[in-house]
């Protein structure tokens, strides 16, 4: 059993300044949340 645990907050991708909580939180996954991978946007997700 772990005695610690982290937390990786990713980086907000380019182009999602203005969205919601919730529109971010459909581009989080799992593996964003321990680092292995930066979450990512389709270019037809941008305003």
């Amino acid at each position: 059993i772990a005695d610690m645990r982290y937390i990786v907050i990713p980086m907000r991708p380019e182009g999602t300044n203005g969205w919601t909580e919730d529109k971010l939180e459909t581009i989080i996954s799992r593996d964003c949340l321990v680092g292995v991978t930066l979450p990512g946007v389709k270019s037809n997700e941008l305003d």
